[in-house]
């Protein structure tokens, strides 16, 4: 496996997460054309970086997930973007990091909920992009933001302090 796989995986995904990021804070959408592209990005780059078995797993990881998003749409549990946002970006996550990432993920929710709230309950929705539909949006809230952040956390803590201990 190639040493400068985390660095390339970061370049791959990283504007699609701070795209699926704003996307969902606009408009509460994460749209199918950037899932498709993330996963189909990450396939040159997985063949090229990652042992066959290895992406193998990783396709089918990502295929679980895609499963487990769509049984959580239909019973109104996650949008389907998010759905279809948590099976692309986890084809870039290795295997044996997913508790970890799991857990990152949590925490990113917990933040990104806490402090998307409060600049709403603050009125920080008032100047600054008041027009985005996440300020209004009642009930919902846009995972993306918390799933990205989990995305970038991980790549960037496997990419520059080789946290948590990976073989990505």
């Amino acid at each position: 496996m190639s040493a400068v796989a985390p660095y390339v995986f970061l370049a791959v995904a990283a504007p699609f997460a701070f795209w699926a990021a704003w996307s969902d804070l606009r408009r509460l959408i994460i749209s199918n054309k950037l899932n498709i592209w993330l996963a189909v990005a990450f396939v040159p780059v997985g063949l090229v970086l990652l042992p066959l078995d290895v992406f193998g797993w990783r396709l089918l990881v990502g295929l679980i997930v895609l499963l487990i998003g769509y049984i959580l749409n239909i019973t109104g549990v996650v949008g389907g973007g998010d759905a279809k946002y948590a099976a692309a970006l986890i084809l870039y996550v290795a295997y044996e990091d997913l508790a970890p990432f799991f857990m990152t993920f949590l925490i990113m929710t917990i933040s990104a909920f806490l402090t998307h709230r409060g600049f709403r309950l603050a009125g920080a929705a008032g100047w600054t992009n008041a027009e985005w539909k996440s300020w209004t949006s009642g009930k919902n809230f846009p995972m993306g933001l918390a799933l990205s952040g989990a995305l970038l956390f991980y790549l960037v803590s496997v990419a520059f302090f080789s946290f948590p201990p990976t073989r990505l």
